[in-house]
């Protein structure tokens, strides 16, 4: 751990005096930022759960932890980062709530009690953890989420309008963040994605 620290700190001291560098750092550089992130993360919900400021705080699974013991990041769980305009000199928040598509396919409520969201922010750079653990959905991620520094095996969607509503708790920047990290159906996305391109084919003699 003691390394990893080593390792981060000139990066995290660069994105930190300029979010925008987050599309430049490398994946090498991006995978180091997630690693700190997520152990960071991983700390912070150890000491902070059963706290009433955060109601909807989530344990880390036992799975995750001990690969993060290991020095490895776990491959269902995305890592993401973006700058914001302005924000307190620290924060970190809890929140493992899950906006989703009115139309698609309901979240399970043993799904949603079984994943975890945590954000952190130094100055105007923010970095995110979240984890859903049925296999069934992707992640979806819109603005301000702009940089992922840790995409996992599942495939990421972005997108650029509102998923849903998620509860309001702490009502700020690290919250709007968290919650423009979304999932959606894997089997629902894909028959939308079809329908969307079967709209596009004109057959012959067919306006």
């Amino acid at each position: 751990m003691s390394d990893l620290e080593n390792e981060v700190m000139p990066i995290l001291t660069r994105l930190i005096a300029d979010p925008h560098e987050l599309s430049r750092v490398t994946e090498q550089e991006g995978h180091t930022v997630a690693c700190w992130t997520m152990k960071t993360a991983a700390v912070l919900n150890r000491a902070s759960l059963g706290s009433c400021d955060a109601p909807l705080a989530r344990s880390f699974t036992v799975d995750h932890l001990r690969l993060l013991e290991s020095g490895a990041l776990p491959e269902d769980v995305i890592v993401v980062g973006a700058g914001c305009l302005s924000g307190p000199v620290a924060d970190f928040l809890q929140n493992a709530s899950w906006a989703y598509a009115e139309n698609s396919v309901p979240l399970r409520k043993e799904d949603r009690e079984g994943s975890y969201k945590c954000a952190m922010s130094f100055g105007q750079l923010l970095l995110g953890v979240a984890y859903y653990p049925n296999p069934e959905y992707r992640y979806c991620i819109a603005p301000p989420v702009s940089s992922v520094l840790w995409p996992g095996s599942r495939r990421i969607i972005r997108r650029q309008e509102d998923v849903g509503k998620v509860p309001v708790v702490a009502n700020s920047v690290l919250e709007g963040f968290l919650g423009n990290i979304s999932v959606v159906s894997r089997t629902w996305w894909e028959l939308r994605e079809n329908v969307l391109t079967t709209r596009l084919v004109t057959l012959p003699g067919r306006e």
